[in-house]
């Protein structure tokens, strides 16, 4: 992954964090506020959050992590992907009241 890319991953992660509180997602989590911090903090041992312990930080976040190549799928806004469902739906309805269809000549 190039370095704005990791960059852009730690800058969402770190906005969460501030958004959700520290102390919120240590409780949350069962992971002490000292090792969260030091794990925010870039310490030297990174707090000690192994994967799942990262994990957990994460999914306490509202955070999930998606491949950078999903197999063709993509990752929208809920709200996109409503306005794009309302949008289908009228769509089809239109089609299927034949008020959508062109008159043959």
């Amino acid at each position: 992954m190039s370095e704005p890319g990791a960059q852009a991953i730690q800058t969402a992660i770190l906005r969460a964090l501030a958004e959700r509180g520290q102390s919120a997602v240590a409780a949350e989590t069962g992971i002490s506020d000292t090792r969260v911090s030091r794990w925010k903090s870039c310490a030297p041992d990174g707090g000690g959050l192994d994967i799942l312990e990262t994990a957990r930080v994460l999914s306490a976040l509202g955070l999930t992590v998606v491949p950078l190549d999903p197999d063709g799928m993509v990752v929208v806004p809920v709200s996109t992907h409503s306005a794009l469902h309302v949008l289908l739906r009228d769509y089809a309805d239109t089609m299927l009241s034949g008020k959508g269809r062109p008159e043959c000549k």
